[in-house]
């Protein structure tokens, strides 16, 4: 397998579709190859930043709703009031008597796992497709990464630094930081970008506790090839992002 092999795969290995004999001549060219391993290991950082920035939450009103509203829906049976009766002959009857409530709670059961189900299957849905976004971002030759480093300090690789990524043609920039660490008690990072002499407030940076941040805007409609820098600032916590008034900690600037 050689490196444009391997590139026409690098989606595919990402979204773990690659089996067998294919996958181990990837792995193998990786091996090999250190341009490519490098960089399908900038995509794995990117997508880790990802996944690791999704946070947990509870089932939003409108999917509770909906699960109430489909059991509505279910036929009701009627209530059964069980007596005491003498043996008979025929004693499934009798079973049919108790088994028939403890039937329509399981037929409950089942229509509200699968409700459940079909909102977790979309919502797989949905990331994988924002995967897929990222991936063409970052993986794009028309992609630019601008990266963000400490103004006027030497590069040192233990020191935070950020990168964006942006395209004429997406529909969103893309904000990675790593080393981060957590801002002074009442303040808040905020990234910032440059457009026709304008800045524009991007986002709120937030850190987790290994200092990775990953933030993803939609561009509305802007055209990325106007921007001439970007930076983050520390800012008050709760202040309103209009303009950014703290001091630039990590900036890049169009040559």
């Amino acid at each position: 397998m050689n490196c444009d092999e391997v590139a026409g795969l690098e989606e595919n290995y990402l979204l773990g579709d690659l089996k067998g004999e294919e996958m181990r001549e990837f792995e193998r060219h990786l091996k090999a190859c250190l341009i490519c391993a490098k960089r399908l290991s900038g995509y794995q950082e990117v997508l880790g930043l990802m996944f690791g920035a999704i946070k947990p939450v509870a089932p939003a009103p409108h999917v509770r709703n909906a699960v109430l509203e489909r059991v509505d829906d279910l036929p009701q049976s009627p209530v059964v009031t069980l007596e005491r009766r003498r043996p008979s002959k025929n004693t499934w009857s009798g079973w049919g008597r108790v088994l028939s409530p403890v039937a329509a709670m399981l037929v409950v059961g089942l229509t509200v796992a699968t409700v459940f189900l079909s909102f977790q299957l979309q919502q797989v849905k949905t990331e994988q497709a924002q995967m897929q976004q990222v991936l063409d971002l970052t993986s794009s030759p028309g992609s630019w990464i601008w990266p963000l480093t400490q103004p006027d300090v030497p590069f040192d690789a233990t020191a935070p630094r950020a990168r964006m990524y942006a395209r004429p043609d997406s529909s969103l920039y893309l904000l990675t930081a790593t080393q981060l660490q957590p801002p002074p008690e009442g303040q808040v990072y905020r990234a910032w970008y440059i457009m026709n002499a304008t800045v524009d407030y991007l986002g709120d940076v937030q850190p987790d506790q290994k200092g990775n941040a990953f933030l993803q805007v939609p561009t509305t409609g802007h055209q990325a090839a106007y921007i001439t820098g970007c930076f983050i600032t520390k800012e008050k916590a709760g202040s309103p992002p209009d303009q950014p008034t703290g001091p630039k900690f990590l900036a890049w600037k169009k040559n």
